[in-house]
């Protein structure tokens, strides 16, 4: 399942494209996507209008009722809202089958994953959980983390060299700390507003809505998605100086 989920017909609601797809009575198709948050008129909510995380929740829906032996998703919470993401947590809980997940969400891994296969450098490891792989990388900086020499002119004094011990120069890693932390505080801002926007896009989707207005939802969902990936960088960067 990638971060967009396209559907063979839009113009199809909730509840006649789950019908399509499985040989559910109309009350059991019903109960089923009301599991997954389609309560009440939502079940008839035409595809075409719905946000990309009710996308998400219907693909699911209909997928796992299918009973396939194994799922690849990618970045599957990216455009969920809590309650949605709660859902999507649930039903993976209870799937019987294999997942294959690529994610950030650190909150969803620990729900979700039974094992994690962490990358370091350019190998890849399995490991029992996230917080293993975390202290893994702790213990091996120099497998991630290989910092760039520092060219300097050549020297015209007598002052001794900085001994190897001492790293990089504290006043340069307080300074790379406070613009990354500055950075931070940027993107939660950015973040806040993109996803008031796209909540205003969503709530106004319906029968006439504009393509231009599709345009614009897909833009932020974009934008809102790299803003996401470089906030979780920065933030792991950010809790590992501090260790």
């Amino acid at each position: 399942m990638g971060q967009f989920v396209p559907f063979d017909n839009e113009e199809l609601n909730c509840f006649e494209e789950l019908i399509s797809r499985t040989d559910l009575t109309n009350t059991e198709a019903r109960s089923l996507l009301a599991r997954f948050g389609f309560r009440g008129d939502d079940a008839f909510k035409q595809i075409k209008v719905l946000s990309g995380g009710e996308r998400s929740r219907l693909y699911l829906c209909c997928l796992l009722h299918e009973s396939p032996d194994i799922l690849f998703l990618d970045e599957p919470t990216n455009h969920l809202d809590i309650n949605s993401r709660e859902i999507l947590e649930d039903a993976i809980a209870a799937y019987d089958g294999a997942v294959v997940a690529v994610s950030h969400d650190r909150f969803f891994i620990d729900k979700c994953a039974n094992q994690v296969l962490g990358f370091k450098g350019k190998t890849a490891s399995l490991f029992d959980c996230y917080d293993y792989y975390r202290r893994d990388l702790k213990n091996n900086p120099s497998v991630v983390n290989v910092v760039p020499e520092v060219k300097t002119e050549e020297k015209t004094d007598s002052r001794p060299e900085r001994s190897p011990k001492t790293g990089v120069n504290k006043s340069l890693q307080r300074k790379l700390a406070a613009q990354r932390r500055s950075r931070i505080s940027e993107l939660e801002k950015l973040i806040a507003e993109a996803e008031e926007k796209k909540a205003i896009l969503e709530a106004s989707f319906g029968e006439d809505t504009k393509e231009e207005t599709y345009r614009e939802y897909a833009d932020i969902t974009q934008s809102l998605d790299s803003m996401y990936d470089e906030y979780f960088v920065l933030s792991e960067e950010a809790e590992g100086s501090e260790d």
